[in-house]
């Protein structure tokens, strides 16, 4: 605006804003009779002369207003462009932020899109982990099917020899009726045989489940024992630094009052392991005893046959084997 202030001002036109000139010149046209000029002595030759130099001003004038008006409509296109420059440069600078944003919007995709690539990368690598695993597991599997193939053949031939066995069980049994009519005439029956061996399994279910609850108390006494064995060795250290550092009589007589009760638990707890042992060694005697019973039981026939026959045969089945013997 300063600009065109000054080049509204300087009507020629002229670059430099520091020579201003008025839109008018200043000089007087009409002088008066003391500053004419003296050489003119009559008054009518100086008038013309004045008028002449006055139209010659008025021609000036409106040369000058007609460069002036050249001039405002040159400083006015300078100002449309101006504006539209002005335009211009605003449209390219809203295109730039536009640009900006994009490139944002760019940056941001990219960097999903490179998230997103190591992502695809690690389950890539599980994936590849997983197959190798699955491969491997292939393998034992084959490995597993030669091995049951092979124990497939074993119980083929384990099975043509339980045959074979089963063949001269069912002579001996058929041999075994000789040995009941003398059991008979002893006084035995098959149904008191059979009942006795009834109740010696239950009983041997029972001393088995006590074996076991004996099993995990000792178990249980062991670790206890251990913990106490620890925690006596722990004290001991203890004791052993308050000595070398402040010997102090009233922690060491707690301390030791504390080592004693505990070592006194453990001796409780290696007594009760005993009684256990030797409680659980009773049970196997006993076990072993009502084995050799039950298998003296059938006179005539080993203990191996009667046991794998029992194993095989109910105890119906068994009687109805006895009596169809019979």
């Amino acid at each position: 605006m300063q600009q065109l202030d000054d080049e509204l001002f300087n009507y020629s036109g002229s670059s430099n804003k520091n020579e201003k000139k008025s839109l008018y010149s200043v000089t007087d046209i009409y002088k008066t009779q003391d500053n004419r000029d003296p050489q003119y002595k009559d008054s009518r030759e100086s008038l013309d002369i004045i008028r002449r130099k006055s139209k010659s001003e008025i021609d000036e004038r409106f040369r000058d207003q007609k460069a002036y008006g050249n001039h405002t409509e040159k400083v006015c296109s300078k100002s449309d462009l101006i504006k539209e420059q002005d335009s211009i440069i605003r449209m390219q600078c809203s295109l730039i932020e536009n640009l900006k944003e994009k490139g944002r919007k760019l940056k941001k995709n990219i960097f999903l899109h490179e998230n997103s690539a190591e992502e695809l990368k690690t389950q890539l690598d599980k994936e590849k982990k997983e197959r190798e695993k699955l491969e491997e597991e292939i393998k034992r599997c084959k490995e597993n099917e030669e091995n049951l193939v092979e124990e497939n053949n074993i119980l083929a031939q384990n099975y043509e020899k339980l045959q074979k066995r089963c063949e001269e069980l069912e002579a001996k049994v058929s041999a075994f009726d000789v040995n009941v009519s003398k059991g008979r005439g002893n006084g035995l029956s098959i149904e008191n045989m059979m009942g006795k061996y009834d109740e010696m399994n239950q009983e041997n279910t029972v001393l088995n489940d006590k074996y076991k609850e004996l099993s995990e108390k000792i178990i249980a006494s062991e670790l206890e024992n251990k913990f106490l064995k620890l925690q006596v060795n722990k004290l001991n250290e203890k004791i052993e630094e308050i000595m070398v550092k402040n010997p102090k009589k009233a922690e060491i007589k707690e301390l030791r009052i504390k080592l004693r009760s505990s070592e006194k638990a453990r001796y409780h707890y290696q007594e009760q392991t005993i009684e256990l042992k030797e409680k659980v060694n009773n049970l196997e005697n006993q076990l072993k005893l009502e084995s050799s019973i039950k298998y003296s039981i059938s006179p005539g026939i080993s203990p191996m046959a009667f046991k794998k026959i029992s194993k095989n045969k109910s105890s119906k089945e068994l009687k109805q084997l006895l009596k169809s013997n019979n």
